[in-house]
């Protein structure tokens, strides 16, 4: 019986550790136009376990006044389109 108990604690620990973290990535961020501030911003999502992935995009992220936009990230990827004064933006799962 113990070996059964040692080796299913081990295996649970080394199930954990070389279990992925999810990560999500800005695939591309570009204007709608020249003239306005609202631009187009997607993504993906990567080792997911959840079929249900909401992500947190944060735009102008350093200034006084960031925005926040939540995605639902469909199959792993999503698109929105945003208001930005600098151009930046970071993306995290929430």
């Amino acid at each position: 019986m113990r070996p059964f108990i040692l080796t299913a604690i081990i295996s649970l620990l080394t199930t954990s550790v070389f279990a992925a973290d999810p990560s999500v990535k800005i695939t591309s961020f570009s204007y709608v136009t020249g003239s306005n501030r609202m631009a187009e911003l997607c993504g993906e999502v990567s080792d997911t376990t959840s079929p249900q992935t909401y992500v947190q995009v944060t735009v102008d992220p350093n200034t006084k006044n960031p925005a926040a936009y939540n995605v639902y990230a469909g199959r792993g990827k999503f698109c929105t389109v945003v208001v930005t004064y600098t151009g930046s933006a970071i993306a995290e799962i929430l």
